[in-house]
């Protein structure tokens, strides 16, 4: 859409053609400047941005917050409810009253006044708007607070505040009331200026004062609730602007033209370029002196992924250059003008600053470059990145490194190749001055695996190298990983063969280095926090049972340590059947001794990694270095998991067949078949749901489906050598049932008289559940399962507990000494 409108007079400009000199000299007035023409798409009425999902989610964590305080640390809200009333009680009671029943009055005028503005100004749909989010907040509050008494211009409060004998009403504002005003006031916070919010804000205030000044103190109490109820207007207000929208108040066009004429300069035409970048509108704007001038627009509102995703980095990664998520759209504006200024002091090819201002109304800023045209790198073709244009990349790179100048976003869509054929850096907003060395080695990743998916990586390192050298090269080594990478350069690694790991290779190539342990850039690794809630939950599980600290003790003191040495032996046993089954798994010949030994140096690989992946990797490693090719022995590992799962199954089985459908003499309650196939469907429909979701279904067939077809070719081909078959199966039964044996002689250790077959059931139904944590050795997830099973069935809490001890002293902690000779003793015989 094209629209015209008048320049605004600057100041050496006379308000009208042939206005007179305001100096009363007779020179002849000036004329008129032509109009700015401007180009750009027609507004929406309304709209959402991602700013109002920001201020949900915070919304939503400040009442989650507040109704954890007062609901978990009542005695200390007791307190402040306390100093608080004291406060109240040293006012002056003739003040106290007057102020209250002001805001009182005030209270019921507002959404009257508020009314009929909007009928005389014809603001219909947002006075439909407010009216539906101030009732269903009201009545939600009212719902969910006790306390949340009628709401305002009620006719009792009415009546109570204009009988001629004015006095505090109590309860009123309610709580009601005060939420819905806080709702209509973050729902008309977008169409509001500056002072009017403000305002807002102190009448919010002053009702929930007034709330809390009209309670009856004496008999009731402080509404503690007052927190709650304002943080639920903010969220229902909040979630009404992302279902309504809000009105349109983002800058124009004519807004930039505006602001650019109060900045000395004079545009002709301003039109709305295409390519959105960082929650920033483009602009291109013309001048009457034919300078062509691009316009970076920033509006606060449009921010809110980008400040998502700016502190998520921030708070999961260390020097990855998003240290400042939180920066207003002011000073980021400013900030970016300053790199500017810096960068072309260094030399670096950028354009040049022209003006920054504030533009409209709302919280928008500008940034006005000269407009040195031409597509970025990621816009043309490849062919048409050359060598020369390589080399103008890395040299600027070159210049920014040696004015220690961090980009922190330096890849090929925020380099420009204008028409004579010069490349420039643009986008300043993320860079730094005085940067480390690691932030200047990011950037030299960051660039060489955007140019490596264009023009491939032997071009983009051949180029870097002759630009910056060996040690420049070198330095980025650390930093080829996608955690240092923008989220763009990531997504366009992905799409190619191995970029980065070939990027690494040709700089090792190049520069004659060796390669290097990449550089540890997480704060908080998932599996940290996954591992730390289940400790959490253990501690939860135990804390009951580790209140006896006597009883325990005791417990240990009269163990029966001929059981004891039984739980031993059968821990010993383990190692013989993990060697049997993998034996049976290979189908070339093993020794079985050196195998046995292998066994237990996984006991001590298994200490530092979660869900026995250690283990796994040592035995590949081990039946290679056996002579048995790579895959083969993948296969042969993966076969011998598959063949411990089904072990595990049929002995569950077997047992709960066992044991009955009805309710054992030893308490455990064995679930009927009908139950066992709800269950089941259950289960099996839920991972048909699971499967539904493209992540998930791609991750099985990936990852999954690949192991089960080796697996099942393996138990093919072993199928027909019945030695192998039975050896495979054989052993893993033989392994679960070893740890089964191992929990019952420490369970009868302590005098305990439960069948054996409920503690196998136990053992089997803990295992399982605990075979998902995330912790080496199911460390805190096997202590509690176990503990929560012995304790199921009837078998006291300290003796529960103490058998626990015993039986995870024998299978985990006793074997890992043994484990660490034996894991050095196969170093040394080049056995693994």
């Amino acid at each position: 859409m094209t629209t015209q409108v008048s320049e605004p007079a600057g100041p050496d400009q006379p308000a009208r053609p042939g206005a007179p000199d305001p100096s009363g000299s007779s020179r002849p007035a000036t004329t008129e400047p032509p109009p700015v023409v401007v180009h750009e798409p027609p507004a929406p009425n309304r709209i959402r941005s991602s700013g109002d999902a920001l201020r949900l989610v915070a919304a939503l964590i400040v009442l989650g917050g507040a109704v954890v305080v007062t609901r978990a640390v009542p005695d200390g809200i007791r307190g402040v409810e306390r100093d608080v009333v004291r406060l109240l009680e040293r006012t002056s009671k003739p003040v106290e009253t007057f102020v209250v029943i002001c805001i009182q009055l005030l209270a019921i005028a507002t959404p009257v006044i508020v009314l009929a503005t909007m009928v005389v100004l014809r603001r219909f749909v947002r006075l439909a708007v407010a009216v539906v989010t101030a009732v269903v907040t009201a009545l939600v509050t009212r719902l969910l607070i006790s306390g949340g008494y009628p709401g305002a211009g009620s006719p009792a409060a009415i009546a109570e505040l204009t009988d001629g004998n004015l006095s505090i009403v109590h309860n009123f504002p309610s709580l009601g009331y005060v939420s819905a005003v806080v709702a209509v006031t973050t729902v008309e916070a977008a169409a509001m200026s500056r002072p009017w919010r403000r305002a807002s804000i102190g009448l919010v205030v002053a009702f929930a004062f007034a709330h809390i000044a009209a309670q009856d103190v004496a008999r009731a109490g402080l509404p503690v609730d007052i927190g709650i109820a304002i943080a639920l207007g903010w969220v229902f207000g909040c979630a009404a602007r992302l279902v309504f929208g809000q009105p349109n108040r983002r800058p124009r066009g004519t807004d930039i033209a505006a602001t650019m004429v109060a900045s000395g300069l004079r545009p002709v035409s301003v039109s709305a370029g295409h390519r959105a970048a960082r929650a920033s509108h483009p602009y291109h704007v013309t001048t009457a002196d034919g300078r062509r001038i691009f316009v970076k627009l920033t509006v606060a509102d449009d921010r809110g992924g980008d400040i998502l995703s700016r502190l998520y980095r921030y708070l999961r990664l260390r020097d990855v250059g998003d240290e400042h998520p939180l920066w207003t759209v002011r000073r980021r504006a400013e900030h970016e003008a300053l790199l500017s200024f810096c960068a072309v002091g260094a030399g670096v090819p950028t354009p040049t600053v022209v003006t920054v201002g504030e533009v409209g109304v709302t919280d928008a800023m500008l940034v006005a470059f000269h407009d040195v045209g031409g597509p970025r790198l990621t816009e043309i073709e490849p062919d048409r990145i050359t060598d020369d244009v390589l080399q103008q990349a890395w040299a600027l790179t070159g210049s920014l490194q040696a004015g220690r100048i961090a980009h922190r976003d330096l890849r090929a869509g925020n380099l420009l190749l204008d028409g004579a054929g010069t490349v420039w850096l643009v986008d300043l907003d993320a860079a730094t001055t005085q940067a480390d060395d690691h932030a200047l080695a990011g950037d030299t990743a960051e660039l060489l695996c955007s140019l490596a998916v264009r023009v491939g990586p032997v071009r983009a390192v051949a180029a870097a190298h002759r630009a910056l050298g060996s040690g420049a090269l070198a330095a980025s080594l650390p930093r080829l990983q996608p955690l240092a990478l923008s989220s763009t350069t990531r997504a366009e690694v992905k799409q190619g063969d191995d970029i980065i790991a070939g990027v690494a290779a040709e700089v090792c190539r190049v520069t004659g280095h060796e390669p290097v342990p990449l550089e540890q850039l997480q704060r908080v690794r998932t599996r940290s926090i996954v591992i730390f809630a289940m400790s959490a939950f253990a501690v939860y599980a135990l804390l009951p049972q580790l209140a006896d600290a006597s009883g325990i003790i005791q417990e240990l003191g009269n163990a029966r340590w001929g059981w004891v040495a039984g739980a031993l032996l059968a821990s010993v046993a383990t190692f013989l059947a993990a060697a049997i089954a993998l034996t049976g798994s290979v189908p070339d010949r093993l020794r079985f001794g050196r195998t046995t030994l292998a066994q237990v140096a996984t006991q001590f690989a298994n200490f530092a990694t979660p869900a026995s992946v250690g283990g796994m990797a040592l035995n590949v490693r081990y039946i290679q270095k056996q002579g048995t090719d790579a895959p083969v022995a993948v296969a042969a590992v993966g076969l011998d998991t598959v063949a411990g799962f089904v072990a595990h199954l049929g002995l569950l089985a077997g047992m709960t067949l066992l044991a009955g459908s009805t309710t054992t003499n030893d308490g455990l309650s064995v679930p009927s078949p009908t139950t066992a196939a709800g269950v089941a469907v259950a289960i099996v429909a839920v991972g048909a749901l699971m499967l539904a979701i493209p992540a998930i279904r791609a991750r099985v067939v990936d990852r999954v489906l690949p192991v089960v077809r080796r697996s099942a070719r393996g138990i093919v081909d072993i199928a027909r050598r019945p030695v192998k078959l039975l050896a495979v199966l054989g052993g893993s039964a033989l392994l679960t049932a070893c740890y089964a044996a191992a929990l019952v002689c420490s369970v009868y250790a302590f005098g305990a008289t439960t069948g054996v077959t409920t503690l196998v059931l136990v053992y089997l139904v803990a295992s399982a559940i605990a075979a998902v944590a995330p912790t080496p050795g199911g460390l805190g997830a096997v202590e509690a399962a176990l503990v929560a099973g012995l304790t199921g069935v009837g078998i006291d809490g300290a003796v529960a507990v103490s058998a626990v001890v015993v039986f995870r002293f024998a299978t985990f902690w006793f074997p890992l000494l043994p484990g660490w000779f034996a894991f050095h003793a196969l170093e040394r015989r080049d056995a693994i």
